[in-house]
């Protein structure tokens, strides 16, 4: 009885060996098959026509950015139609000081043409919050033949970038809307797509909260070191 159980469990084991040695064969196979797909670039490359300065790095004339640069605060931008709105966290004068005892709330609601966003906001200075609501029309989205008409090169390819980000994060089904956070102090932009939902921008502290068709944003002046 023992001659015939030995011979079974040899068989066995071979059986078995080679049922792993297929498996293994097919995982490899299938990893080779995996890794030789390549991943979609969603890399764009847009050419600047812009005529004269930069709207947002520059002193164009038509822009609101130098005015809005000595408050060293942030905002929110259309790059569709280059209109900005300062964001109230902090009150100044005209000259750009900071007035720490103006105590009062803002509220501003500006439109932006036809098809295009709208803002809605409401600042409490003397506390370093604001509230923003931008909303848009149906099928509205970051329009670069109109962009390149503002953008140098060099914040052009910025936006580009931020729309790449935002493409690999949505397996390219997302949008970057038109509709970008300024920072006066440095020139820069934040996209607020869907793969934004907390950051930092310098002190403030930007939380966004995505719904059809609008973005809600909040801003907390939160500077490290002077909460006491």
């Amino acid at each position: 009885m023992k001659k015939l159980v030995i011979p079974l469990l040899l068989a066995s084991m071979c059986v078995l060996s080679g049922c792993t040695e297929k498996a293994t064969q097919s995982d490899f196979k299938d990893r080779v098959l995996s890794e030789s797909i390549e991943e979609k670039d969603y890399s764009i490359q847009v050419d600047s026509e812009l005529k004269g300065d930069c709207y947002i790095c520059g002193d164009n004339e038509n822009s609101l950015m130098p005015y809005f640069r000595k408050s060293g605060m942030i905002g929110l931008m259309c790059l569709n139609t280059m209109d900005i709105s300062n964001l109230d966290t902090r009150a100044y004068s005209d000259d750009g000081t900071e007035v720490l005892e103006n105590g009062t709330m803002g509220i501003m609601t500006s439109g932006h043409g036809n098809g295009e966003c709208m803002f809605h906001i409401s600042g409490m200075p003397g506390r370093g919050i604001f509230e923003a609501s931008v909303t848009y029309d149906d099928g509205s989205g970051l329009d670069f033949d109109k962009a390149k008409q503002f953008l140098c090169q060099k914040c052009l390819d910025k936006v580009c970038e931020m729309y790449k980000e935002e493409m690999e994060w949505s397996d390219g089904n997302g949008r970057l809307p038109e509709v970008f956070i300024v920072d006066f102090a440095t020139n820069e932009l934040y996209a607020i797509g869907n793969h934004r939902v907390g950051f930092w921008i310098r002190d403030f502290w930007i939380r966004v909260d995505h719904k059809e068709n609008e973005e809600e944003i909040m801003a907390i002046y939160a500077p490290e070191g002077k909460m006491e």
